[in-house]
């Protein structure tokens, strides 16, 4: 027997969605992104007449992706694409760069000749076919970003102003609609400015590794993510375990990464409100707290103690810069000193970027990164992971063990979050690990004292057990 069909109101529902969100759309194509629609399509067409022949134009159509603002199509540059070679070659001879994106492919100019090299050797023209993960760089490409970028920006604008009856209807019902479907709302300007304090009863490193993250701990941080557990180190999580934290006065940098690809899928609103959310905690929890938030992209920019606004992308990702603002910043503080990096974006340059982080662990500086920006959601997680594997066997892993090499030049601790929705949590529970590894450092160091002085280690545990339950 078929289905019965649906009630008359669901089908009025569905038609009247359809229609308002293509009035809508059309509206915002004519008159509000109209100049921002016209400025990219130059910017298109240029690309497109540099290219010579309908082969070169179907390589650079692969190096582009279609994106919706508004309802309106546009089109921007992909993150990374896979060519080979002589496809690399081709497009660096109208005008192209390439950035890195597989850290062992590279293109030098030898005697005025463009040479393809893998792993520091010239690559062998039997392997000119095979394929590598590339980012290209082009004026063209950066005018699309910049066209993408405003477009949002009139989009929101519009919906926040209402700009007119139908604009505003438009946006009651996306977000109706995106809660119902998803149980999920990106955050506003106002969950910025009073973020939500962040209350955890256990770290969510223990709960849910291997479903939504997957993090990368030295044994250090193991240790101390243990006896955090068994209360003998304070943690920010317990209450009852807090009165040593609330004694300290530890100086905290939160590196907040800013590049223009976590303009996709609003990823740069909910870094920032995770960061204004780790503040208010922090704040509240560890009154003599120093803590500075460094927003960075192509260069560091000026750091900040409060959220006045969201930050807005744009740029590459600099790490070496971002970590030597923090270095400056701690060097003129007192007390344990510690880094918390949010990032969804390879170095621009690796080696730099590990030969930076070497700085962080001379200086004594606790360190912990999250790289983040695969999925909003728990439900795309499952689509993800299945297109990833189908596509390239190996990819991931070989992306995130160029993160993994930072967090070990820096001696640090790294979680990698496959669910952007768990992301305020995850860098709660990193930052109480990293400041708890200094307390691993006073345990170790006393209870060495404690032993010289014929303490035995099960007398001084007692102690601390004591202290802590005060």
């Amino acid at each position: 027997m078929p289905p019965p069909d649906p009630a008359p109101e669901e089908h009025l529902v569905s038609d009247l969605r359809q229609i308002v969100l293509q009035t809508v759309a059309e509206q915002r194509k004519q008159q509000e992104l109209a100049p921002i629609l016209k400025r990219s399509q130059k910017h298109l067409e240029s690309m497109f007449r540099s290219c010579r022949g309908k082969a070169e134009r179907m390589v650079l159509r692969r190096c582009l992706q279609p994106i919706e603002v508004g309802g309106v199509s546009m089109v921007v540059p992909r993150r990374a694409v896979d060519l080979n070679a002589e496809e690399v070659l081709m497009l660096m001879e109208r005008g192209f760069r390439l950035g890195k994106v597989d850290p062992h492919f590279e293109v030098r100019v030898i005697q005025q000749q463009r040479v393809p090299y893998w792993k520091g050797e010239p690559l062998p023209h039997s392997r000119w076919k095979d394929r590598f993960a590339c980012l290209l760089k082009h004026e063209g490409c950066t005018g699309l970003v910049r066209a993408y970028r405003a477009a949002q920006q009139a989009v929101e604008e519009a919906n926040t102003a209402g700009a007119s009856p139908t604009s505003a209807r438009s946006k009651l019902l996306r977000e109706a609609l995106e809660e119902e479907m998803f149980r999920f709302r990106v955050p506003t300007r106002f969950d910025l400015e009073s973020p939500p304090k962040l209350m955890l009863e256990r770290s969510v490193l223990l709960e849910e590794q291997g479903q939504t993250l997957e993090s990368q701990l030295p044994e250090r941080a193991r240790q101390t993510l243990k006896l955090q557990q068994q209360q003998r180190i304070p943690s920010l999580l317990r209450p009852g375990n807090l009165r040593p934290l609330r004694r300290a006065n530890p100086s905290v940098i939160i590196l907040l990464d800013i590049s223009s690809s976590t303009f996709e899928r609003d990823l740069f609103k909910m870094a920032n409100l995770a960061c204004a959310s780790l503040m208010e905690t922090l704040r509240a929890l560890v009154p003599k707290i120093s803590l500075r938030v460094i927003p960075y992209s192509d260069s560091a920019l000026k750091s900040f103690e409060k959220f006045d606004g969201f930050v807005p992308p744009g740029g590459t990702t600099a790490y070496e810069a971002a970590f030597a603002a923090a270095l400056g910043f701690l060097e003129k503080w007192s007390g344990d000193r510690t880094v918390i990096h949010l990032t969804d974006g390879l170095p621009n340059s690796l080696e730099l970027a590990r030969e930076s982080a070497g700085r962080l662990q001379e200086s004594g500086v606790e360190y912990g990164q999250v790289i983040f920006g695969h999925t909003k959601r728990v439900g795309d997680l499952a689509d993800y992971l299945q297109r990833d594997t189908r596509s390239e066997p190996g990819r991931y892993e070989r992306y995130v063990e160029c993160f993994t090499s930072v967090a070990e030049a820096c001696g640090g601790s790294q979680v990698v979050l496959w669910v952007m929705e768990r992301l305020p949590e995850v860098v709660l529970s990193l930052t109480d690990l990293v400041l708890g590894c200094h307390f691993l450092e006073r345990l170790a160091s006393s209870t060495s004292e404690a032993s010289a002085c014929g303490v035995s280690l099960e007398e001084r545990n007692s102690e601390e057990r004591g202290e802590h339950a005060e």
